[in-house]
């Protein structure tokens, strides 16, 4: 459970860039995702201000060699749990 909020600090800091911006690739993710359950959620953690929760969209590969993974749907506001482990 701690990787799996580890992997949701990753996917803010992309999205709202409010730390130095680490280059990552996909072997760099899915070496960080191989010791969580295969049966967890992946969600995404947004706006520490704000804290939302949302679900992922779809991964798209485009010719400029990046990884997009699209936005789902909102699920509601990230629980006291999510909050605590990216100590927001």
């Amino acid at each position: 459970m701690v990787c799996l909020f580890f992997f949701l600090i990753f996917v803010l800091l992309l999205v709202t860039k409010q730390v130095v911006v680490m280059k990552w690739t996909v072997e760099m993710l899915i070496e960080e995702l191989e010791n969580m359950p295969a049966d967890a959620e992946v969600r995404l953690a947004f706006q520490k201000n704000y804290p939302l929760e949302y679900t992922f969209g779809d991964a798209v590969f485009a010719r400029d060699g990046k990884v997009y993974i699209g936005e789902g749907r909102q699920v509601g506001y990230l629980n006291g749990e999510g909050r605590e482990a990216l100590e927001w």
